[in-house]
């Protein structure tokens, strides 16, 4: 689970290692206080799971390494692409159920990541649509088992409408499965990656993405 995870912020990180426009000033991080997320420059807030693990930016940081590593493999060209690009993308929050030290068999570690990547219109990024093309091709090309749905739904969330690309770990026994939905937004592509196993959990995501709040 923690390798999938590092491995999503890298991709993200990846999507346009192109463009160098940076975050702007006035760009909002978001806090978490009193179990909800709030975020000024989207305008936008969720409901956190009571118990649920808020990873600390340190944690975040730890993972964009580990993923690098994965990625790249050894590669030193990718890796100062990589760098050059974490100019451009800002990670929100990252919520899980568990810390992400936590070991349970018997339940998966099911989380939502937050990202938001600045968006270069040199790249010909015009819609969600066009920026999840990118993000399918760095999917496939990571040589990871994974199987990537072929199409994309359109969905509501917070009363916006979202892109959602569904996407499928191999792994032994129940797949893990990951939608990332990706919506733009002040110049940005801004998404948010579910991942879960199981329906049960499916379901438990929806209740969670139906507290999201656009205002």
């Amino acid at each position: 689970m923690k390798k999938i995870i590092a491995v999503i912020a890298v991709l993200f990180v990846f999507a346009q290692c192109n463009t160098k426009k940076g975050i702007p000033e006035t760009f909002d991080y978001g806090t978490i206080a009193n179990g909800t997320y709030t975020n000024k420059f989207f305008d936008f807030e969720i409901a956190v799971p009571a118990g649920w693990h808020n990873s600390s930016k340190e944690e975040m940081d730890q993972l964009n390494e580990q993923g690098r590593e994965l990625i790249t493999g050894g590669d030193e060209q990718k890796k100062s692409e990589f760098k050059a690009a974490e100019v451009n993308t800002a990670s929100l929050f990252q919520i899980s159920k568990f810390s992400l030290e936590t070991v349970d068999t018997a339940n998966f570690n099911m989380s939502v990541i937050s990202m938001a990547e600045k968006i270069d219109t040199a790249q010909k990024i015009e819609t969600a649509s066009d920026y999840l093309v990118q993000v399918k091709q760095h999917l496939s090309n990571a040589q990871l088992p994974i199987s990537i749905d072929e199409g994309t739904t359109t969905v509501k969330l917070g009363g916006k409408d979202f892109l959602a690309l569904s996407t499928h770990y191999l792994i032994p026994g129940t797949p893990v499965d990951q939608v990332y939905y990706t919506t733009l937004l002040n110049g940005f592509a801004l998404s948010f990656i579910c991942t879960t196993q199981g329906d049960e959990q499916k379901t438990q995501m929806q209740e969670i993405l139906s507290k999201l709040k656009f205002n």
